[in-house]
């Protein structure tokens, strides 16, 4: 289960389509982020994981400009990929 694209944009405040195609992209980085990761790929369907792509996505929609070094995702985020790992 792929995260609902109507949420996410809820989500990061996005009227419109213009960014559809990039946001899927992000989705997808975020879901080969988290397997690389160690998060089982049985996790996909549970909401903490929907949670996880829905972060690691805004982090990357909203410091998109090159000139900004992304060097550490937030605590909560963190906590949330720990989890998923282990529980």
């Amino acid at each position: 289960m792929s995260v609902d694209m109507k949420l996410l944009k809820s989500h990061l405040r996005i009227d419109g389509s213009e960014d559809d195609e990039y946001l899927a992209f992000l989705v997808s980085s975020a879901e080969e982020y988290l397997l690389e990761a160690g998060v089982p790929s049985e996790k996909k369907e549970t909401a903490k994981y929907q949670l996880a792509v829905m972060l690691l996505v805004a982090l990357n929609y909203e410091n998109r400009n090159p000139g900004i070094e992304i060097d550490k995702v937030s605590f909560s985020l963190q906590s949330i990929i720990l989890h998923l790992k282990t529980g």
